[in-house]
C-alpha cells in the first residue's frame, strides 16, 4: 500500500512538472532514488504517464476538441477553412516518428547506462543553459507557421529529450 501512494504522489508531480519546461523525468528519477524505488515497472509506468496524460488534457482540452472536431471535418468536407489543424495534427504525428524510433532502439541505453545521478545532474544543467539562451533568442525570432521540416527537426530534437533531464517542453 505505502508503494502505491508514493506512486500516486510521483504520478502528481509528474503532471505537475509536465507542461513546465523542465524535466518531468529527471524530476521523477531524483524522486524515486528519494522515496527509495527501484527500477521502473509496468505499475510505476502507468500511474506515473497517467499523471502526465491527465495534466496535458487539463491544460490542452479546449485546443485537442478543435483539432480533432476541425480535422475531422476537414476529412469530410475538404473545406480550407480546417485544414490547418488537419496538417497541425500530421506534423505532430511526423515529430513523433523519430522519437518513437529512437525511444525503441534506445530504449535498453537510456534505461541502463543514462539513467543516473551524474547524467541526470549534468541534463539539468543543459536545459537551463538551453532555457537561458532560448529566452535571449525570444525576442529575435518571428512566429510562423509550422511545416513538415519544421516538425522532423522539432522529432530530432526530441530524441535529445529521452535523456533524462533534458526537458522536451524546454
Amino acid at each position: 500500500m505505502l508503494i502505491l501512494i508514493k506512486y500516486i504522489i510521483l504520478g502528481i508531480i509528474q503532471g505537475l512538472t509536465e507542461p513546465l519546461p523542465i524535466s518531468s523525468s529527471g524530476h521523477i528519477f531524483i524522486l524515486r532514488k528519494l522515496f527509495s524505488i527501484g527500477k521502473n515497472d509496468l505499475n510505476f509506468e502507468i500511474i506515473v504517464n497517467l499523471g502526465s496524460l491527465i495534466a496535458i488534457i487539463l491544460i490542452y482540452k479546449k485546443d485537442i476538441i478543435k483539432l480533432i472536431k476541425n480535422s475531422i471535418m476537414f476529412i469530410k468536407t475538404k473545406n480550407i477553412k480546417y485544414e490547418k489543424e488537419y496538417k497541425y495534427i500530421i506534423y505532430i504525428i511526423i515529430g513523433t516518428i523519430p522519437v518513437a524510433i529512437s525511444g525503441l532502439i534506445l530504449k535498453n541505453t537510456i534505461e541502463n547506462k543514462l539513467s543516473n545521478t551524474s547524467i541526470v545532474g549534468f541534463s539539468f544543467i543543459v536545459t537551463s543553459l538551453f532555457l537561458l539562451l532560448v529566452s535571449r533568442l525570444k525576442n529575435k525570432t518571428k512566429e510562423k507557421e509550422i511545416n513538415i521540416k519544421d516538425s522532423i527537426i522539432i522529432g530530432l530534437v526530441q530524441v535529445l529529450a529521452l535523456i533524462p533531464g533534458i526537458s522536451r517542453s524546454g
